[in-house]
């Protein structure tokens, strides 16, 4: 079964250098991880693997930092309506 990790752009980034990645086939990277790609930890856990780089309409994820640095598949756009009311009852649960 092909594995894959989906990242976000918040703190718990830096725990994927905590996280054995051997098993992972491919990435999806939300959003813009230019600071992601700073990172040589987390820089070397993504170049050799397959990635894609998925954003909302404005499309500030796909960076030219980003897209030169490592193995790109693809680059998706979310044009989604989002459910706002869903968005909001799990934004207010959330702890920062």
């Amino acid at each position: 079964m092909k594995k894959v990790c989906i990242l976000g752009c918040g703190p718990s980034i830096e725990e994927l250098s905590n996280y054995d990645t051997l098993g992972i086939d491919e990435f999806i990277l939300v959003n813009d991880h230019t600071p992601t790609i700073r990172n040589p930890i987390l820089h070397n856990i993504l170049k050799n693997k397959k990635n894609y780089i998925m954003c909302n309409i404005q499309q500030q994820g796909f960076n030219p930092s980003v897209l030169e640095k490592i193995n790109i598949e693809a680059c998706l756009t979310n044009r989604l309506y989002p459910n706002w009311d869903l968005w909001q009852e799990h934004k207010d649960k959330q702890k920062k």
